[in-house]
């Protein structure tokens, strides 16, 4: 009875032996099996990703932020460009309401003698001041102006130049076609015959400190216009609380002296709403 026990006990054994055996196998496979599934996945993840058809998520980012700046360097551009040509016929037709200014006022082509004159620089003010107003509201900025190298007082300690400087009162958005125009800079009859208010700060005339490249232009000796367009830096107007940087060119007289400069203001608040 002993002996037969004892030889059940020794098949239990090996009975549990062969299943514990069968088990590692199986679990073994099992394992085999998913190190290939695993394989298998990573091996078509790296093949789609060589092929462009599964990209990571910091190459969707680097490729939107390259749309972006291309775009916003395009319209920078254009804008850049649109401003050029309406420059180019802003200066020719300032040019030519100077001069029929000073040919009634009997000084045409003397520019010096400008200086100290308030009735020449008043009178022309009145007769530029729609073709300034006009082509500022044709072109993609927040304002325009002109300066003559020449002032009503010669005598100041930092010189100081005559001309507009007209504004747009509020910038909700790029279109400023029904916006209000206030002047910045200029004589306060030629707003008040143009029912437009005065800037805040208002002033008879512009001290161009705060751009030194207008300053500059002004001064130039050159008169090949197509090489003289500058984009100034960006500044804070002393009389102003907005930053802005100015697009400007020469006003040339019809022998090729610079008289002047013109062009548009670009303020801070309506480049954020151009971009």
């Amino acid at each position: 009875m002993l002996n037969k026990l004892t030889k059940i006990k020794r098949l239990l054994l090996i009975g549990k032996e062969i299943w514990h055996n069968k088990r590692s196998m199986r679990g073994r496979f099992i394992i085999y099996l998913l190190s290939l599934v695993l394989l298998a996945g990573s091996a078509m993840l790296i093949l789609l990703n060589v092929i462009g058809i599964v990209q990571p998520p910091s190459h969707d980012i680097d490729r939107f932020l390259e749309y972006e700046l291309n775009t916003r360097t395009n319209d920078i551009k254009r804008q850049m460009n649109a401003l050029a040509a309406h420059n180019i016929d802003l200066s020719q037709q300032l040019q030519n309401d100077i001069d029929r200014v000073m040919l009634e006022q009997g000084i045409y082509n003397n520019y010096d003698a400008l200086n100290n004159n308030p009735e020449a620089l008043t009178a022309i003010q009145q007769a530029t001041y729609q073709t300034l107003a006009a082509k500022m509201q044709q072109a993609p900025a927040s304002g325009a102006l002109y300066l003559i190298n020449a002032s009503v007082n010669t005598n100041l300690l930092e010189p100081t130049y005559n001309g507009l400087f007209l504004k747009f009162t509020n910038i909700y958005s790029e279109n400023t076609l029904f916006n209000e125009t206030c002047m910045f800079r200029g004589n306060p009859q030629v707003a008040r015959n143009n029912n437009i208010s005065l800037y805040s700060t208002w002033q008879l005339e512009l001290n161009v400190h705060a751009y030194p490249q207008a300053d500059k232009l002004l001064h130039a000796k050159e008169n090949n216009i197509s090489q003289q367009y500058i984009l100034t830096d960006v500044a804070h107007l002393k009389e102003s609380w907005e930053q802005s940087r100015l697009f400007l060119m020469p006003i040339n007289s019809n022998n090729g002296r610079i008289i002047g400069i013109c062009g548009f203001e670009i303020s801070s608040v309506y480049f954020q709403q151009r971009t």
